[in-house]
């Protein structure tokens, strides 16, 4: 699935990430991805992208994270983006 990340003040970026990973470290995403919620519904029969309205630096940075790859770990040294990543990964 794709992610699309959008906070209407910074370039919007499309992520592409795994709904089983997020689902697993997320129990936002893992409700999200239930059949309580259409993204839950079509999830396994349509390859879908998903708005979200948070700094996509941010979003980036988590879903990096979460997923088995190198990631540079020094964008959490500006103080601006350590707050916006912890804000969003508060949700």
């Amino acid at each position: 699935m794709t992610l699309v990340a959008n906070d209407d003040y910074h370039p919007q970026i499309k992520i592409k990430v795994s709904s089983c990973v997020l689902a697993h470290s997320s129990s936002v995403f893992k409700v999200l991805f239930s059949s309580r919620f259409a993204e839950g519904q079509t999830l396994r029969s349509v390859v879908q992208e998903i708005s979200l309205v948070d700094h996509p630096g941010s979003l980036l940075l988590l879903c990096q994270m979460l997923h088995p790859q190198d990631y540079d770990c020094e964008t959490l040294l500006l103080r601006s983006a350590l707050l916006d990543f912890a804000q969003m990964v508060d949700k």
